[in-house]
C-alpha cells in the first residue's frame, strides 16, 4: 500500500475481547488487518492483557473496576494513536461512555456484532453510540440500527481454518458424516438420531467429555479441539454437518451463519444444514443441501451418502468459499465502510 492510499485508509484500532470464539474471530480479523495496512496505521488492543493486568495491580479489585480501568487505557491508545476508526470485536468491555467520547474526538467507532441477539442481549445499550452497527443477523438488529439513526450491515463471520491448496476427492474419504460443536439438547437429538440408524458419524468439540449415551461410540474429540485436528477431520469427511444449538423451528429467519458453516465448504467437504434463510442467503453461490429436524435428517443422510457428490460441485463450493468468505474479504468490506 502506497503512503496516499494508507493515508485515505486511516489508522485503525481492533479491540479484541478476551476470550471464547468472537476472540477467533477478533483474531483473524486482526491478521487479515494485518496483510492489508501498514503497521503505521493498525494497532490491537487486546482486552484480555488489560483486564488480566488490573486484576492482578488492585488488591480487591471488582469487576466494574477493572473494565472501567481497561476502558481508560483503550481511550488513551486511541488518542495516542491519532485513531480514525475504532473496530470493536463483539463481547469486547467497551462501554457506551467509551464509545460515545471517542466518537466526539472524531474517530469513527465500528461494532462487529458476531452474536445471537437474542442471547447476548448489551447491544441494546451500546449500538446507539457507534456510527456503524455490522451483525451476523438482520430482523429487529437492522431495524433497531435504522431507527437510532446507525448505518447498519449484515456481516457474516468467514472460514477459520487455515485454507489448504488442495483437499481431498469424495472417493478418497475415509469418513461419513462430521460435526464439530459443544452439545445440546437439540444437537443431541439430531446426532442421535443419526447414530441411531447406523450412519457413519464423527462428533468432536467442546463438552462432549460430559456426554454419556449412544453417541459415545462416535465421539473422536473429547474436550479442546483445535484447528488441525478440525481440518483433518472435515478433509477426511464426506459431509459437514451444521446444527443450530437451539431447534431454530420457532425462528428460523433468525438461524445465523456459523463459521463452521465456512469451514465445512473450505475443507471440500457437502455442507449438510438445518434449513435457515440466512444460511441460504449468504451461501446462495453454493451446493447445499438442507433439512428441517432429526428425522428430515437421516434422511437427507443417507440419500447423500447413496446418491455421492460430484467432486466439481465440491470445488466449485470451496471456490466460492475461498473468494467470498474469507477474513481478507470481511476486512476489505469493513474498510470500504470507512467516511
Amino acid at each position: 500500500m502506497t503512503e496516499p492510499e494508507a493515508a485515505q485508509a486511516g489508522k485503525w484500532v481492533v479491540v479484541l475481547p478476551p476470550e471464547g470464539a468472537a476472540r477467533n474471530v477478533g483474531e483473524k480479523a486482526w491478521e487479515a488487518l494485518c496483510a492489508m495496512l501498514p503497521a503505521g496505521n493498525r494497532k490491537l488492543f487486546d482486552t484480555k492483557s488489560y483486564l488480566d493486568a488490573f486484576d492482578r495491580l488492585l488488591k480487591e479489585p471488582s469487576d466494574d473496576m477493572v473494565v472501567d480501568l481497561a476502558n481508560q487505557a483503550l481511550i488513551v491508545q486511541c488518542l495516542d494513536f491519532r485513531a480514525t476508526h475504532i473496530l470493536v470485536i463483539a463481547l469486547s468491555p467497551v462501554t457506551r461512555f467509551t464509545v460515545d467520547l471517542l466518537r466526539r474526538q472524531g474517530m469513527a467507532p465500528i461494532h462487529w456484532f458476531i452474536e445471537d441477539f437474542r442471547e447476548a442481549k448489551y447491544w441494546k445499550e451500546v449500538m446507539p453510540a457507534y456510527r456503524h452497527f455490522l451483525a451476523i443477523q438482520r430482523g429487529p438488529v437492522e431495524k433497531a440500527c435504522a431507527d437510532a439513526g446507525v448505518g447498519y450491515a449484515y456481516m457474516p463471520t468467514a472460514a477459520i481454518l487455515k485454507p489448504r491448496p488442495s483437499v481431498k476427492s469424495w472417493r478418497e474419504r475415509t469418513e461419513g458424516i462430521a460435526f464439530i460443536g459443544f452439545p445440546s439438547k437439540y444437537r443431541v437429538e439430531v446426532l442421535e438420531a443419526l447414530a441411531r440408524e447406523g450412519l457413519p458419524l464423527k462428533v468432536a468439540g467442546l463438552g462432549w467429555e460430559k456426554y454419556r449415551g449412544v453417541l459415545e461410540a462416535n465421539l473422536t474429540g473429547r474436550g479442546w479441539f483445535g484447528p488441525e485436528e478440525a481440518f483433518k477431520l472435515l478433509e477426511n469427511s464426506r459431509i459437514g454437518l451444521h446444527l443450530p444449538s437451539e431447534d431454530p423451528a420457532a425462528d428460523r429467519g433468525n438461524s445465523h451463519v456459523s463459521p463452521r458453516v465456512f469451514d465445512i465448504l473450505a475443507a471440500g467437504c457437502l455442507l449438510m444444514t438445518e434449513e435457515a434463510p440466512m444460511i441460504r442467503e449468504t451461501l446462495k453461490d453454493c451446493s447445499i443441501r438442507e433439512f428441517r429436524g432429526a428425522a428430515e435428517a437421516v434422511r437427507t443422510a443417507k440419500a447423500i451418502l447413496t446418491e455421492g457428490v460430484g467432486d466439481a460441485i465440491l470445488a466449485a463450493n470451496r471456490e466460492v468459499t475461498l473468494r467470498d468468505h474469507s477474513f481478507a474479504k470481511r476486512m476489505s468490506e469493513i474498510l470500504a465502510l470507512a467516511p
